[in-house]
């Protein structure tokens, strides 16, 4: 008795699905306290290729090859995100993300004032101390320079800092200056801070990646749930993240290269099951 078909092979893919990476240890073991998934975030597309390298056994009897050997094997995984996450950069490049620190570093900051009569103006955000560096600058690109008294001269401005609580400065230009709109450009002090840093020697870590989705058969419209693994990937080529424009539309890709599987697994391995 023949099988009864239960699954429609006629598919479209209806959603570009989610991935999950996570990343393996140097022990070669998955380490799923780092694992990150893309469902917090806009994936735009999921474009995976293979492709084989072969070479021909020739046959001088015959305008025909006798044989022909498969030599090499590749494989990407292509993640287009329409949404940009510094700890999905972070994962891939094999760097040390930190959330919300406690303890205050530098971070530089620009504001915009227009120099009121009075001629001064405090900064929003504190420093680290009177050596802080700053720059201002008016809307034409004239340089506003560190006064040498007590009292700015036009062009000029002094800064003092808060003595109590946080070290907010406060600037005080000439009177002459004011209505002069200036940019000022300087180091603040700030808690809070998150982020990551590449390290000089580049790493290479690895990764298993699984697309979880869905599929539809075109004419019954029945749904499947998919599962594609890649049990070992490292990432292909470099990250450009998003161009930063007032268009934020252009979204970001990151590729995978795919590479050899541990002992006992597939390198792919695509799975169908009834979606519920």
């Amino acid at each position: 008795m023949a099988k009864t078909q239960t699954m429609n092979k006629a598919l479209v893919f209806p959603k570009a699905g989610h991935i999950k990476v996570t990343p393996y240890n140097a022990q070669g073991e998955l380490d799923v306290s780092k694992m990150w998934v893309s469902t917090h975030n806009i994936v735009k597309s999921i474009k995976r290729a293979n492709s084989t390298t072969t070479s021909e056994l020739p046959d001088g009897n015959s305008l025909y090859p006798a044989a022909e050997y498969a030599t090499k094997e590749e494989g990407t995984l292509t993640v287009g995100f329409s949404t940009y996450d510094p700890t999905l950069e972070a994962t891939v490049k094999g760097a040390e993300y930190t959330e919300d620190t406690e303890a205050a570093s530098v971070f530089e900051r620009i504001e915009s004032f227009e120099i009121p009569e009075s001629g001064a103006i405090t900064l929003k955000y504190a420093v680290k101390d009177e050596n802080f560096a700053i720059h201002i600058h008016d809307s034409f690109g004239n340089v506003f320079t560190q006064a040498d008294g007590s009292t700015p001269a036009a062009g000029t401005f002094k800064a003092t800092i808060a003595e109590s609580g946080e070290k907010i400065a406060t600037l005080t230009f000439a009177t002459e200056d004011a209505g002069t709109s200036v940019y000022v450009s300087y180091e603040s002090y700030t808690t809070g801070v998150s982020g990551f840093a590449y390290d000089e020697t580049p790493k290479t870590p690895m990764f298993q990646v699984v697309i979880i989705g869905e599929t539809k058969a075109y004419a019954t419209g029945q749904t499947m749930d998919t599962n594609i693994t890649i049990d070992r990937a490292s990432l292909s080529g470099g990250i450009t993240p998003p161009e930063q424009t007032n268009d934020p539309t252009g979204g970001w890709e990151i590729a995978f290269k795919i590479g050899k599987p541990r002992p006992g697994y597939k390198p792919v391995d695509v799975k169908f099951a009834p979606a519920q």
